[in-house]
């Protein structure tokens, strides 16, 4: 018995062939449903089963994580992490970002960091350090 299509048409199978993105892009989308063997309304059904979201808005919601990772752990400008995480435009990288986030990419950069920064990195190392001061109490 053979494999069959929907289980090789992953959505991150989809997305290493194709780029993070290949569903912006009509056609596109075209070749690659033509690459897999379906229809493109039949790989967009497929994925909406799997993923919930439609091909689009799978692709943009790895962007999205792209950029909020990008944006906690570099210090590039906005527009950098915009280009990196695959948008073509920071305006279109910002109304997005502020519609999944509820803010902007700049103000969750700060929120981000000013939450490293709260966070009591010597933590495990206090406790370790009063461990030992009570076995030696003891």
């Amino acid at each position: 018995m053979s494999t069959p299509v929907s289980a090789l048409v992953t959505p991150e199978a989809l997305l290493r062939l194709a780029g993070p993105n290949s569903f912006e892009r009509g056609e596109e989308y075209a070749e690659l449903a033509r690459a897999v063997h379906l229809s493109a309304s039949r790989l967009a059904h497929l994925f909406r089963a799997e993923t919930g979201l439609s091909p689009r808005r799978f692709a943009e919601r790895q962007r999205l994580e792209r950029a909020k990772q990008l944006l906690e752990l570099t210090s590039l400008p906005v527009n950098a992490v915009a280009r990196e995480a695959g948008f073509e435009s920071q305006f279109h990288f910002a109304t997005r970002f502020r519609a999944s986030t509820g803010t902007t990419p700049s103000a969750y950069r700060a929120a981000r960091r000013s939450d490293l920064l709260c966070e009591p990195a010597s933590r495990p190392v206090q406790g370790a350090a009063l461990a030992a001061r009570e076995r030696r109490a003891n």
